[in-house]
């Protein structure tokens, strides 16, 4: 087992005592990496985490990669790159999200895309919302900076409606439903009762955090042209989305 990272090894450590005045370790953030065939964006977004600025706010880095059985060198990059990869059998990245859950080591959960579409610089900024106040932190792509041709017209549509239907059904403001970069308090984490599949788990994490009177932050993010092909599909995933939203607004 890949042990928990602290500086990457370009950080000089001193070999001083250190002194009474010395600040502790904060505790543990586990980044949280779905993986499905993403051996094209699996390295980038890895070698994008910056442990360094985690470090120098104190904070000790665990790399968890949740693969649902991908067929290409996903798991293996992921390994040589120094995460933890644990193997799931079956599809969905909901399903990949809940496996994970029992493996999860840190005070702070961030979850990020495999395939180097969100900004891995920002991870800093949301551990320390979560570390200082909201319970659950989303990134909004659609209140940052899409990069030309990164969304479809039809997704961003489809974004813009589904982000209007949470926000309906549950009192809360919400402008991305859809994102896939998020942060968690291990402790929030424990109070939400997810059962998706696929790519319905954004909208449920939403649903289910703001049914349990979570403190949701949104910070604007930029978001980038993928890497690798993606497997949602506006036309059949949209509606099974809506649905989920609509179906936990009114059961657990």
């Amino acid at each position: 087992m890949t042990p928990i990272l602290q500086a990457p090894a370009q950080i000089p450590v001193s070999t001083e005592r250190p002194s009474v005045t010395a600040v502790p370790v904060r505790g543990t953030v586990t980044i949280l990496i779905p993986t499905k065939n993403e051996e094209a964006g699996i390295g980038e977004t890895l070698r994008a985490i910056p442990l360094a600025a985690l470090a120098q706010q104190n904070w000790l880095v665990d790399l968890l990669v949740v693969d649902g059985s991908s067929r290409d060198r996903t798991r293996e990059i992921a390994a040589n790159l120094g995460a933890r990869v644990v193997v799931r059998r079956g599809n969905g990245k909901g399903n990949d999200f809940r496996a994970a859950l029992s493996a999860i080591k840190g005070d702070i959960v961030v979850m990020i895309d495999a395939d180097n579409t969100y900004p891995a610089e920002a991870i800093p900024e949301f551990v320390e919302a979560a570390a200082n106040g909201s319970d659950v932190v989303m990134g909004t792509r659609l209140k940052g900076r899409i990069e030309e041709g990164a969304m479809t017209s039809t997704n961003r549509f489809g974004n813009r409606a589904l982000s209007l239907l949470a926000s309906v059904l549950y009192g809360r403001r919400c402008t991305d439903v859809c994102t896939g970069m998020w942060a968690f308090k291990r402790s929030a984490l424990d109070k939400l009762h997810l059962n998706a599949e696929r790519f319905e788990i954004e909208a449920e994490l939403f649903a289910q955090s703001a049914k349990a009177g979570l403190r949701i932050k949104e910070i604007p993010i930029q978001y980038r042209l993928r890497s690798g092909k993606s497997g949602l599909s506006a036309w059949k995933d949209g509606p099974k989305i809506a649905a989920k939203l609509a179906r936990k607004r009114i059961v657990r």
